[in-house]
C-alpha cells in the first residue's frame, strides 16, 4: 500500500528539532551567528518539506539532514572569521571585575607553561587567529598544538600543560 504524502508539516511541530540542530551545529562552529543559522535552517525547512518522500523515511530525520547540511554548506561558502589586523584586540579579560576572582586565582596557581597556553587563547596573536580561520572547526586543541609545535614546544610539554588546564577547569 502506497503511503500518501502528508499535508504541509507544521513549523511549530518541528521548531525544537530545528533549534536543537542549530545549537548542536554552533557548538562546533562558533563563527556563525544565531540569526544567520536560523535563517538558513528556516530555508532548509521549506526545502525539506518540498523534497520529502514519506516512502523513504520519517520527516524528522529528513529535516535534520536538510538543516545540518544546509548550515554546513552555508559555513563552507564563507570564510569565518575574517583575518584580523595586528592592531585589533580580541578579548580584554583583565577588566571583568570580581566575578572572575576564582578563575584568576586558579590561573595564578598554574605552572608557567599552562599559563602561557591560557594567555595564548585569551590574547590570540594574529598567527593563531589566521590558522583558526583556515579551519572550519574554530579554535580547538589541535589548532593550539600546531601553533605551539611551530614555536618549538615538545609534545610532552604541550600534553602536560593541557592535562593541568583540564584538571583545573573540572574543579572550578
Amino acid at each position: 500500500m502506497k503511503r500518501r504524502r502528508p499535508p504541509l508539516q507544521s513549523y511549530r511541530q518541528y521548531e525544537k528539532l530545528i533549534y536543537k540542530t542549530i545549537h548542536k551545529f554552533m557548538n562546533g562552529h562558533p563563527y556563525i551567528s544565531w540569526d544567520e543559522a536560523l535563517a538558513v535552517a528556516n530555508e532548509a525547512f521549506v526545502r525539506a518539506e518540498r523534497a520529502y518522500n514519506p516512502n523513504k523515511g520519517s520527516f524528522s530525520t529528513h529535516l535534520w539532514n536538510w538543516v545540518y547540511y544546509s548550515l554546513l554548506n552555508y559555513l563552507n561558502a564563507y570564510p569565518f572569521p575574517p583575518p584580523i589586523s595586528d592592531s585589533e584586540v580580541l578579548i580584554d579579560y583583565n577588566n571583568n571585575g570580581e566575578r572572575n576572582l576564582r578563575f584568576k586565582q586558579w590561573l595564578e596557581g598554574l605552572r608557567e607553561d599552562a599559563q602561557e597556553i591560557i594567555n595564548l587563547i585569551m590574547e590570540s596573536p594574529k598567527e593563531l587567529v589566521n590558522e583558526i580561520a583556515s579551519t572550519s572547526r574554530g579554535l580547538n586543541s589541535a589548532c593550539i598544538c600546531r601553533y605551539l609545535m611551530k614555536k618549538d614546544w615538545t609534545e610532552y610539554r604541550i600534553n602536560t600543560s593541557f592535562k593541568e588546564i583540564r584538571k583545573g577547569l573540572r574543579q572550578l
